[in-house]
């Protein structure tokens, strides 16, 4: 096979790539647009999403699951949304649950869709740019430290942390344990806030997000000292230190 043939059969496969990736975005919302249109007001606010579910109590961890998956996958739901859903119907561990096992069929979607399409179809959505420095990011010895910090601040766009590490060295179990641990926090008390509405202990919700509040305010505030810890803690599990010493 010469290199003008090699070329086109790249070119060919960029496109099916570009075109399955497309394929796949665009599936869902574009079905739940055409389909069943009074969906999308269910995520208007928390209170549409809480009376569906109660409408369908049977189904409401399916559902809860869907969407979870799905706000990973496409990232079209914003995750406190889902986690604050399931904490009103399924209560606080019930809730985690549901969430946790859509995290995790969720990365690993989202992981190995990268490796199948390639950095090419990634690129397209996340710029050349912004895809190549967190590439560096998560190819360095602060990844575990990067990435554990920036899933545990909650509200810090992390669409792109799953697909750039499938393009990456970093391994998926790796992944899935850091991002289950820096998730938690957040996604436990959003869960736990539903969890209080649901149950009508409002002072104790009240409570709630005063902490959280605060937490998220000494998270952004301290994050670089927070990122030299987790560093700091890497070197000692990687034997950094007892390497560079020798």
């Amino acid at each position: 096979m010469n290199e003008t043939t090699k070329l086109r059969l790249k070119k060919v496969l960029a496109v099916l790539k570009f075109l399955l990736l497309i394929g796949i975005i665009a599936a869902i919302p574009l079905y739940i647009t055409l389909a069943k249109p009074a969906w999308l007001e269910l995520f208007e606010s928390r209170e549409a999403l809480n009376a569906f579910l109660d409408e369908h109590q049977s189904q409401s961890w399916w559902i809860l699951l869907g969407i979870q998956v799905v706000q990973i996958v496409i990232s079209v739901i914003p995750g406190q949304v889902a986690q604050f859903a399931g904490g009103y119907a399924l209560g606080l561990w019930g809730g985690y649950l549901v969430t946790i096992i859509g995290c995790i069929i969720g990365t690993i979607v989202a992981y190995y869709l990268a490796k199948l399409l390639g950095r090419d179809a990634v690129e397209l959505f996340f710029s050349e740019e912004k895809t190549a420095e967190f590439l560096e990011k998560l190819n360095s010895k602060k990844a575990y430290a990067i990435i554990f910090i920036l899933y545990l601040i909650p509200m810090v766009p992390k669409d792109m942390i799953v697909y750039v590490a499938g393009l990456s060295k970093f391994r998926l179990a790796p992944l899935m344990v850091i991002s289950l641990l820096g998730r938690t926090p957040a996604m436990l008390a959003g869960i736990l806030m539903g969890d209080l509405l649901r149950s009508e202990n409002y002072i104790s919700l009240i409570v709630l997000l005063v902490i959280t509040g605060i937490l998220l305010l000494l998270c952004v505030i301290y994050r670089k000292q927070l990122t030299d810890k987790a560093d700091l803690l890497y070197d000692k599990l990687s034997g950094v230190g007892k390497r560079d010493g020798q």
